[in-house]
């Protein structure tokens, strides 16, 4: 698998194009070598900045087939499915306040048995490690989420 590196150096004039060395693109104020990439939330929310053809594109997460780019991709879903885990693991717990204990057992349970699974599925070293390791939990927490919402479906009856 092909991994790309970010190489960047100041752009002298502000960003001008043409002011990047040969096989470099001009990115905001940076020069982002040809096959590099970065991060834009703004321009890029869903993927990565790669420097392409004399230019600068979004590719989204789901067509990165670098192990790098695509790690950093997996990272930050697994953040944002982590964030959803919490907003519901709170909510139910404030609505269901009467089942909290047995809640934070069942919690405390799920995160030692997404750890072994996934600890036990990512068997693979060097770069591909953390981007297995990002789609496992990425997939156990989805899982989970979804057990609270049966949850508050038993607890509550919504």
């Amino acid at each position: 698998m092909l991994a790309l590196v970010l190489v960047a150096s100041p752009v002298p004039d502000g960003g001008a194009r043409g002011a990047c060395p040969a096989g470099n693109v001009a990115w905001k104020d940076d020069c982002l070598e040809e096959g590099g990439w970065t991060e834009d939330p703004v321009r890029c929310a869903g993927g990565m900045i790669v420097a392409h053809d004399g230019g600068a594109v979004c590719v989204k997460c789901e067509d990165i087939e670098a192990q790098q780019p695509l790690n950093l991709c997996l990272g930050r879903e697994a953040a944002r499915v982590d964030g959803a885990l919490n907003v519901a693991y709170k909510a139910l717990a404030h609505d269901a306040a009467a089942h909290l204990a047995d809640l934070r057992k069942q919690e405390r349970a799920w995160i030692k048995k997404r750890d072994a699974t996934c600890a036990e599925e990512v068997d693979v070293g060097g770069s591909a490690a953390a981007g297995e390791l990002a789609s496992c939990q990425i997939r156990e927490t989805q899982k989970r989420i979804a057990e609270l919402a049966a949850l508050r479906k038993k607890w509550l009856g919504h």
